[in-house]
């Protein structure tokens, strides 16, 4: 039984090799190891198991080999041979060639020789002694021999961040500019911390008030909503006019403060948010203190 057995299998993997080649014309690289053809079939190598950006994140070795597969596969003269397809018959699984009939090159051991990806016998089917030796066998210019920790090098810190965190959560943060009725400021928020840098000013009929002001606070947000608390230092300055034609200046004054700011921002992920701010200014000089609510337009961008 085990004798007739391998001869199946034998015989399964000559009628493999022997089908007729099949045109083929890749064009798209979406992963390591799938391509889109012509047609709107994937397709995989067959015997062929690579990283997936996808699934691990995208390395210095990943985009080398999407980049390899682009330049080799794209707009070719290409053949193949099914092997077998996925459970859901989505993907086909082939040895590729690429070049003209007569001289054909092998991609699928080009593949394993440039350690693109390991050898990987499917279920049911026979070892093919040509794609384990290829695997023995690296070419001297592969990346990952030249440079063994080449895989290890991530595109995105980030990216790998969370990999060591063992997350992959989004970059929590936002950047905006709001104006109110008697405020101009920005805002720069990294996940639950916002600093803001602003400029309040309003006039009476004899005085006027201008504030440049600093501050920090903690933020609640969500992916519609941005509330935050902040404190800082402030620098108050009130000028007193004379109330004759000309407007003299009598009197100007500069004053450090602590400003308290509250706000409450609903937002579209993109450009626009409307929302409350309250305010309170403290200076030792009660004439540079004030207090105010305002509704404040905001123009930015916020990802959550």
């Amino acid at each position: 039984m085990k004798k007739l057995w391998l001869c199946l299998m034998l015989i399964y993997s000559s009628f493999a090799f022997s089908q007729d080649l099949q045109e083929i014309e890749i064009i798209k690289v979406l992963d390591c190891n799938l391509f889109l053809s012509s047609d709107s079939q994937l397709i995989k190598l067959a015997y062929v198991k690579s990283p997936s950006a996808k699934i691990h994140g995208e390395t210095s070795w990943t985009l080398w080999i999407k980049k390899f597969a682009t330049v080799q596969l794209i707009n070719r003269p290409l053949y193949y041979i099914p092997v077998y397809s996925s459970l859901n018959r989505d993907t086909l699984y082939v040895h590729l060639y690429r070049g003209k009939k007569e001289n054909l090159e092998n991609i699928n051991e080009y593949y394993l020789r440039l350690q693109c990806g390991e050898y990987f016998k499917p279920p049911d089917l026979p070892d093919l002694i040509a794609y384990k030796d290829a695997v023995n066998n690296p070419l001297p210019y592969s990346p990952k021999v030249i440079d063994p920790d080449f895989e290890e090098k991530f595109i995105d810190e980030q990216v790998q961040e969370n990999k060591e965190a063992e997350i992959n959560k989004p970059v929590n943060r936002a950047a905006w500019i709001q104006i109110g009725l008697f405020t101009l400021s920005t805002h720069y928020r990294m996940n639950k911390y916002v600093v803001s840098l602003g400029y309040d000013a309003f006039s009476g009929s004899v005085n006027r008030l201008s504030n440049i002001w600093g501050a920090f606070g903690l933020s609640a947000n969500s992916n519609w909503i941005d509330a935050s608390l902040s404190m800082g230092v402030s620098s108050a300055s009130r000028k007193h006019y004379t109330e004759n034609e000309n407007h003299d200046i009598i009197k100007s004054k500069g004053n450090m403060g602590l400003i308290f700011k509250g706000q409450v921002l609903p937002h579209f992920k993109h450009v626009f948010g409307m929302g409350l701010e309250l305010t309170y200014n403290w200076s030792k000089d009660k004439e540079c203190s004030y207090g105010w609510a305002t509704i404040i337009i905001a123009l930015g961008n916020w990802s959550n």
